[in-house]
């Protein structure tokens, strides 16, 4: 059985004519009170419903949870020591498969995951500056809005959210925008790289399809 810190409660919408009627499983994912077989009335004006149910609704329930989070495409962390143990980067891979970014994946001048499933996490040991926003020691997400010749790179403070859905501007940390540069050969799988400059700076590039934006990873 699923405790209540497991399972959250759902709303099923039920449409009558004239009228919607909302009921609400208990913490088990069940419609109360579940007693092997359980007969739901909802009556209107003009109509009535009688459901009958001998089953519970955990299965389906949980069945739509799994399938709403199950991730799409592989996963993978890169990280780099600056000094203060090592900065990481988890992100989703995401493949074209014959799609343009800017069009069918990674919209133009929409907020973007940066990557595929949840959204891309950052975690950094210690004081750090990631282009022109300052970071203090933790995990952050990040966020990208595509552009044809530039992209605006976007940190934020909720670090476990999925996809950008429940993106919140007010929530940013900073946003700063880089030039896009053209590749000559197109790279299918979405890619973030973190290459060592030095013992206290990273070069950060993001790059899908023809294009490619870089920036800089510095500790203090």
């Amino acid at each position: 059985m699923i405790g209540s810190s497991e399972f959250k409660t759902a709303v099923l919408v039920v449409m009558l004519p004239g009228k919607n009627e909302r009921v609400e499983t208990n913490q088990y994912g069940r419609i109360p009170p579940f007693q092997g077989r359980y007969k739901l009335r909802i009556m209107t004006r003009r109509s009535a419903l009688s459901v009958a149910t001998c089953f519970s609704l955990t299965p389906l329930l949980s069945a739509f949870q799994g399938e709403e989070r199950k991730r799409l495409s592989p996963h993978e962390t890169v990280s780099v020591d600056l000094g203060g143990g090592p900065v990481n980067i988890t992100y989703g891979r995401p493949y074209l498969k014959g799609r343009k970014v800017g069009q069918q994946v990674a919209p133009f001048d929409q907020v973007w995951r940066l990557g595929a499933d949840e959204a891309t996490k950052l975690t950094v040991p210690a004081t750090m500056k990631l282009g022109s926003v300052n970071l203090t020691r933790g995990s952050y997400a990040l966020f990208a809005i595509p552009g044809e010749d530039k992209w605006t790179i976007i940190v934020n403070k909720v670090a476990d959210q999925w996809g950008a859905f429940d993106y919140d501007q007010s929530k940013d940390v900073g946003r700063f925008v880089l030039d896009v540069k053209k590749l000559s050969t197109p790279v299918d799988e979405f890619t973030i790289s973190l290459d060592k400059q030095n013992s206290k700076a990273a070069k950060v590039t993001f790059t899908w399809g023809g294009e490619s934006v870089s920036t800089t990873l510095t500790a203090s």
